[in-house]
């Protein structure tokens, strides 16, 4: 009989140990990606990232997430508003959480590299039927590269985004949320042909609101509309060099979350994103780009449906399907006194893709104990706000593991 792997081991230990003692609460980003990941419909602890003014509604809960433990990865393929690995705690303020509620968090392996981290805070706090919440995030990025064509470069980026949000529910049945926040970057590039040190103004921003409707006991209708920008400088691979990235997405949806029996919750819902994605070269240093820009827009229809079942009193099953449809045209271009000259000025790409990524899901919990694990059959792009657009052909799965204890 060949060994139990490591990693294996240890799944299989905290699993057993969770099946005997573990929480009714969700534990965060594995329940999300089994019912169909970033859509913004579901009520998640997790949501507080995005969603500012909802911290109110959580529990005092420490969370844990370990990444990608199933296909071996250090990171979950993440969203804007998913951990993806690290942990936090949230928790009221004073008795009765009288003064509100905070959570702070940490986090690595983000989307960009292996060398990447972010700390997070957060508050909210009610005033009668409004409840109102600010957040606040660091984050960098950081990576090195050597090879004849580019010499030694290193790349570091850092992010402050601060946001806030507002939640009311001015009549029974009736739940009203929007959020927003700003972005400031810096981009740090040395090398030995490439050099950046480029500050941004607070341009890059998000806006998003939605809406809880409950039009029976059992029946809730989820509007969602959001408008992302991302205007900052980095490194681009695409380019061979510096460049200046402009990123754009608008989404809007419609949910149906309905309950039929008790134990048993299903999300049905569609959405339409259109979004682009731009980089242009920063030549003023000289550098020898192989492209100057580059552009993609993408229109995108987003169908799904998921389940949620209890089916013991320490046992939930989740399931999703997910039909994504994607109009993709991406174009390159150089000027020939700066670019590779042997190259044509121009070169479009053009194409229609269709998706159906699954997922699936378990949750065990007992006493305040929550384990979630989950999987998806497919990784999407991860490149700024294109992880919004078309997936990878034939792109291998991913897992989350998800550990909440609430006190």
């Amino acid at each position: 009989m060949m060994p139990t792997p490591p990693r294996t081991r240890v799944l299989l230990t905290v699993t057993c140990a969770f099946v005997l003692a573990a929480g009714d609460a969700a534990a965060g980003t594995a329940r999300r990606l089994a019912l169909a990941a970033d859509t913004g419909w579901l009520s998640d602890a997790d949501e507080t990232r995005l969603w500012y003014a909802s911290l109110v509604e959580h529990p005092d809960q420490a969370y844990f997430e370990f990444g990608d433990v199933l296909a071996g990865g250090g990171a979950v393929v993440p969203d804007q508003g998913l951990l993806g690995h690290g942990g936090g705690a949230r928790f009221g303020l004073g008795g009765d959480a009288r003064w509100g509620r905070a959570a702070i968090e940490f986090e690595d392996d983000r989307e960009r590299g292996q060398s990447d981290g972010a700390v997070g805070v957060g508050w909210a706090r009610r005033f009668g039927r409004l409840a109102v919440g600010v957040g606040g995030r660091f984050t960098t990025f950081g990576g090195s590269e050597g090879g004849s064509h580019t010499g030694y470069r290193s790349e570091s980026q850092y992010f402050h985004r601060y946001g806030m949000g507002l939640r009311s529910s001015p009549r029974d049945g009736l739940t009203v949320e929007c959020a927003g926040e700003l972005v400031s970057s810096q981009a740090e590039s040395g090398g030995a042909l490439h050099a950046l040190d480029y500050e941004s103004s607070w341009r890059s921003f998000g806006l998003r609101a939605r809406a809880e409707i409950r039009l029976t006991p059992r029946l809730v209708v989820v509007p969602l509309l959001e408008r992302r920008r991302d205007l900052h400088a980095e490194f681009a691979a695409e380019l061979g060099g510096p460049a200046d990235v402009d990123d754009r997405l608008t989404r809007a949806g419609l949910a149906v979350r309905t309950s039929p029996r008790t134990g048993l919750a299903l999300v049905v819902g569609g959405e339409y994103r259109v979004g682009s994605a731009s980089r242009r070269a920063r030549t003023d240093d000289g550098v020898d780009f192989t492209w100057t820009a580059t552009s993609r827009d993408f229109y995108h229809l987003r169908g799904s449906v998921a389940a949620e079942a209890r089916i013991r009193p320490w046992l939930t099953l989740r399931v999703s399907a997910v039909y994504l449809r994607t109009d993709d045209d991406q174009e390159r271009r150089h000027d020939a006194a700066t670019g590779a000259t042997e190259l044509p000025p121009l070169e479009l790409r053009r194409g229609t893709s269709v998706a159906t990524p699954l997922a699936v899901g378990v949750g065990l919990w007992h006493e305040g104990w929550t384990l979630d694990l989950a999987w998806v059959d497919r990784a999407p792009l991860s490149d700024g706000l294109t992880a919004f657009g078309p997936l990878t052909g034939g792109a291998d799965g991913y897992s989350a593991l998800s550990v909440a204890l609430d006190f």
